[in-house]
């Protein structure tokens, strides 16, 4: 069996959390939108003396750390007219970015013991309106932008794979319905015997991640430098540089598979029949759009792995279990067409006792990868397929493989590599 089934439940719960992900992305967002338009009405406030009456930092003790806001309270004429006003800055409530709220309040502390004036902006259309400080609070803004785009982002994501699975789930079910005694049928492109590695869709899944990454990590870096972290706790220091660090691994990668699908594209692998069977065989070639040029041949792998989740919320992970592998060395090339075309051999025994590619459960996965590696000059090439392998009927206890098809192309077992002119 293969491509576990999602429930209509499971959908929507794809699409509320999409949704409300999407949804904070935009209400911070929104926010931000007012705070630059408060901002921009703003410079056409008329600057006017106040007095400094209270200045007091407010602190907000939580489980983990210790929040701060001001309060003051200020007087000032205008038009003839004494008001008073309790508005600081543009962005309210409290938090703990940065050392904002105590650098001001040692400023208006300072205006209220000594009594000398300082300055408020006060709306002339509305003079009851006032602020002392009417910029933004542009680390505050920064962070808070990072947010909305990242939880906008992941939202959107989010939805539009509920969208493709449910759409991928409704073909699978009729597909289901036409071949229900043969999995490998459930999916298009085994059952077509095509199977892509799209390397732009990996390229772009490590940049997303990247991205993601880092727009928590450098944030982060910031403001603990800002609040004194690096000066106070060696172990701190290094633990949070590890977050960047990680992110900067996460960039490089990017990087690396953006230049491998530029220069090699994405790969195909036709099957010579599907499945590939248990007690039989893996059959077929694979088929790159551009020239290799290897220095030692070509690395191939065929796996079974059993891939288990464990843990639930934020202690949930996945680890990968190989249950049998073999690795074998092409030593040239099936078919090369200039640097259009590369062409490569595959075939693998697969020995009658191992498991069927099944991923009914989500948290106990056995599956198929057949993977190809080749050192080359500037970037090497690499490529995944995940691969239908099942018994069938063809299938053989004692089925002993045939290589002479492929044996000119194989390195013998226990050969060295040829050395690279």
């Amino acid at each position: 069996m293969t491509n576990a089934r999602v429930s209509p439940g499971g959908y929507g719960c794809l699409f509320f959390g999409g949704g409300l992900f999407a949804a904070v992305g935009i209400g911070v967002g929104c926010y931000l939108g007012s705070i630059f338009l408060a901002w921009q009405a703003m410079q056409g406030w008329v600057e006017t003396p106040a007095r400094i009456q209270t200045a007091e930092l407010v602190a907000h003790r939580g489980d983990d750390s210790t929040s701060y806001s001001l309060s003051v309270e200020y007087a000032y004429e205008y038009d003839g007219r004494t008001y008073t006003g309790t508005r600081a800055g543009l962005h309210g409530g409290s938090d703990n970015i940065g050392s904002y709220h105590q650098q001001k309040y040692e400023e208006l502390s300072a205006y209220r013991d000594s009594g000398e004036l300082f300055r408020c902006y006060v709306n002339p259309n509305h003079p009851a309106e006032s602020i002392l400080y009417r910029d933004p609070r542009w680390e505050l803004t920064g962070l808070m932008g990072v947010f909305a785009v990242l939880f906008g982002l992941v939202g959107v994501m989010i939805i539009g794979g509920g969208v493709s699975a449910r759409r991928t789930g409704l073909a699978q079910a009729a597909m289901r319905a036409q071949w229900p005694t043969c999995p490998w049928m459930w999916r298009k492109d085994w059952a077509a015997g095509l199977i892509e590695y799209r390397a732009g869709a990996a390229a772009f899944g490590v940049a997303i991640m990247a991205v993601l990454w880092n727009g928590i990590a450098f944030p982060a870096l910031y403001f603990a430098y800002d609040s004194g972290v690096f000066s106070e706790s060696i172990i701190a220091s290094v633990i949070i540089l590890l977050f960047p660090g990680v992110g900067i691994l996460l960039v490089l990668g990017a990087v690396r598979a953006a230049l491998q699908w530029r220069k090699y594209g994405s790969s195909l692998f036709r099957m010579a029949e599907v499945p590939g069977t248990i007690g039989g065989a893996l059959r077929g070639v694979i088929e790159v759009p551009a020239s290799v040029s290897p220095e030692n041949g070509y690395q191939l792998t065929l796996s079974c792995i059993n891939q288990i989740t464990t843990g639930t919320g934020k202690q949930r992970k996945t680890s990968e279990q190989v249950l049998w592998k073999e690795e074998r060395t092409i030593v040239h090339e099936l078919y090369v067409q200039g640097t259009t075309q590369t062409i490569l051999p595959v075939l693998f025994g697969i020995p009658f006792d191992q498991a069927d590619s099944d991923d009914t459960d989500s948290d106990n996965v056995i599956l198929w990868r057949l993977e190809v590696k080749a050192a080359t000059s500037g970037v090497d090439y690499e490529a995944k397929f995940e691969v239908p392998v099942f018994k069938t009927d063809a299938s053989a206890e004692n089925f002993v493989l045939d290589e002479s098809a492929v044996a000119e192309y194989l390195r013998p077992s226990g050969a060295n590599p040829p050395i690279a002119n």
